[in-house]
């Protein structure tokens, strides 16, 4: 039943927005009795959190295969990460178009935050195994893994969040653009020679 309400649910917020989705809005289309609803989830917000979660863990798995299936070459990895990354979230954005509503919620509370923490950890995580990885083959130079993993998911930020996506004047530029950054930064991390 989780799962139907959170279905439901990201139907209504990519509709009508977060704030104006209510819990009885939510219970109506689950077709349920609101105090029904709070044997789930105690308050919109929990819901939108849920809500995040399935989408972030989605994403994490379609972010893994891509991975797995660039090889293995350290480089090609970490492009597949950020490329696969950076089309989940074009996709999103053009399914939900009050997407940045729920994008406001997660930057606005604490708790909520977390959920998004949670999934920029993982995904620098990701990028540092595969920075070491090419260090030990001797692909990139050998430099702090953990810092450079940060450094790198700063210098592609503008590629990762939607409330930077959704002013792109053409969208039409956004994959040229980010592949020309991902270069400028390669250029960087890669051992000469």
């Amino acid at each position: 039943m989780r799962a139907e309400i959170l279905r439901h649910s990201e139907d209504l917020f990519a509709h009508y927005g977060f704030a104006k989705t209510s819990m009885a809005d939510i219970a109506e289309r689950a077709r349920m009795s609101p105090g029904n609803l709070y044997r789930y989830f105690r308050n919109k917000q929990a819901i939108g959190i849920a809500v995040t979660e399935v989408f972030f863990r989605g994403m994490e798995a379609e972010i893994d295969e891509a991975v797995e299936a660039a090889g293995a070459d350290p480089e090609a990895r970490i492009r597949a990460l950020f490329i696969c990354g950076l089309h989940g979230m074009l996709a999103k954005m053009d399914r939900t178009p009050k997407l940045m509503e729920l994008v406001e919620f997660l930057c606005g509370e604490d708790e909520p935050y977390a959920v998004l923490y949670e999934h920029i950890t993982w995904k620098r995580a990701k990028v540092e195994a595969e920075l070491l990885r090419g260090m030990e083959t001797g692909a990139f130079i050998r430099a702090p893994a953990r810092a450079t993993a940060v450094d790198l998911m700063h210098s592609v930020k503008a590629f990762q969040m939607p409330q930077c996506l959704a002013l792109w004047r053409d969208p039409s530029t956004i994959m040229p653009e980010f592949e020309g950054v991902l270069d400028f930064v390669f250029r960087g991390v890669r051992a000469k020679g």
